[in-house]
């Protein structure tokens, strides 16, 4: 009965030291940059902002959450923060990370948003010099592009 209890006792303590040691990816990080956003039906309509922050967070779910910080898409829509959960990823051999999603249901102060739905997400997070992330995705109509460099 000892051995069996120091058996599952190890095994236990070694599931443990695996997990900790689990790479769920890209470590929490802030980016400056910009952020254009197009209307999908009419391209004449464009809207850049400067200066605008994400957030890579990544939860310990596997997965990737991006915080857009006080954005908007058109100049008549009030500056939300967005979260934007639920992120695929796979790290490249180079030391980027590509974030895919589809279908993607953001949420704004913890409730989700299920008519901003988020399709066709991808982008990268790169590790050169300076550190990148570039994210585009369609929402409501609009296409988003957002190219930053990591904030220091």
């Amino acid at each position: 009965m000892k051995k069996l209890f120091l058996l599952l006792f190890a095994a236990a303590a070694t599931l443990t030291a695996c997990d900790e040691d689990k790479d769920y990816g890209t470590p929490n990080e802030t980016y400056t940059g910009t952020l254009t956003v197009t209307l999908l039906s009419d391209q004449t309509q464009s809207y850049t902002y400067e200066n605008k922050e994400f957030r890579i967070d990544n939860p310990a779910d596997g997965t990737l959450t991006l915080w857009m910080i006080e954005t908007q898409f058109v100049p008549a829509m009030p500056q939300l923060t967005m979260e934007v959960p639920g992120i695929s990823y796979s790290r490249q051999v180079a030391g980027t990370t590509l974030l895919t999603g589809d279908e993607i249901i953001p949420l704004m102060g913890g409730t989700p948003y299920e008519r901003y739905v988020i399709t066709g997400l991808n982008g990268a997070v790169v590790n050169s010099d300076p550190h990148q992330l570039v994210v585009n995705f369609e929402c409501m109509g609009y296409h988003v592009s957002y190219e930053g460099a990591l904030a220091q």
